[in-house]
């Protein structure tokens, strides 16, 4: 890959500041990148930056972003889960350590569509709605849940597995001991069990992860979503189903493919609260 460019303070309308390191990334992709910053930057309250490195890759996925953890620090009201940095720093109000909080990768492989062109055809990936959605799971929209795609189907949580070790960061992973992302805290299934109710790993984690009525359980979520469980999707936790009747999520798995969404809709917003995110006043 091409060497670094140098880091890009982006506006703020008083809220959280977010500061992107761009390796690799063509000029028309790092504008609309800014765009989709610049969207998060007006609702997010912090006072301290969130730096965020995002990486073009001649292979992989469309998108895909992990996050820096920290986990049993003082301030953290969850004990024994492991908290995005983002969020960690936002909740003390300094800074852990001069590093990224989130890497993000891009595949230019993808036919994406930049809102320089003309309207998003069909076979088209839009690029700030993939931007917006791979900052959520930096944010803290993600899970250490994993089953292979090889072998046995045995699910694990925050194991090493092949996916999360593909990648290159700039910085350390946290020690994949078996302890859940804070997101994981809040995933339940019908009869209300949770993720850590079950072995890890195990094949009864795999029967959970798969299970229809499988859902996220935080309060400001399920007001959003007037009331109702929040589903995610089964096997695939990170990510949130369409639901009937109602405008797609930016959180689908396939989220941007033909179309586009420049918003973070109410349901991400609520779980971004849930996990305890303050949201700016005029966005929530």
């Amino acid at each position: 890959m091409s060497a670094f460019l140098p880091a890009l303070i982006l506006s703020t309308a008083l809220q959280g500041v977010i500061t992107v390191t761009y390796d690799g990334v063509p000029e028309v992709a790092q504008a609309d990148f800014q765009r989709a910053a610049e969207i998060w930057e007006n609702y997010l309250v912090s006072d301290t930056d969130i730096r965020v490195h995002v990486s073009w890759i001649p292979r992989g996925p469309t998108g895909f972003a992990t996050q820096r953890l920290v986990r049993n620090a003082a301030h953290l009201p969850v004990r024994d889960a492991w908290y995005p940095s983002a969020l960690a720093n936002a909740l003390s109000g300094v800074r852990d350590q001069d590093a990224d909080d989130m890497n993000i990768f891009l595949s230019a492989r993808t036919n994406w569509y930049f809102s320089s062109e003309t309207p998003i055809g069909a076979e088209q990936t839009d690029f700030i709605n993939v931007a917006i959605h791979e900052i959520a799971h930096g944010l803290g929209i993600s899970s250490s849940a994993f089953i292979p795609w090889q072998g046995e189907p045995v699910a694990s949580l925050d194991r090493p597995n092949d996916y999360v070790n593909f990648f290159d960061y700039t910085f350390a992973l946290h020690a994949q001991d078996g302890t859940p992302y804070l997101y994981d805290t809040f995933i339940r299934i019908a009869d209300g069990r949770s993720l850590m109710d079950f072995p890890n790993p195990s094949l009864e984690l795999t029967l959970a992860l798969a299970n229809p009525t499988i859902h996220f359980s935080g309060a400001h979520a399920i007001a959003a979503n007037y009331g109702y469980p929040v589903g995610v999707e089964p096997t695939n936790i990170s990510h949130i189903p369409a639901f009937p009747r109602s405008p797609n999520p930016i959180m689908l798995s396939d989220s941007g493919q033909g179309e586009t969404l420049h918003q973070p809709d109410a349901i991400l917003v609520g779980m971004l609260q849930d996990l305890g995110w303050q949201i700016s006043e005029a966005c929530r």
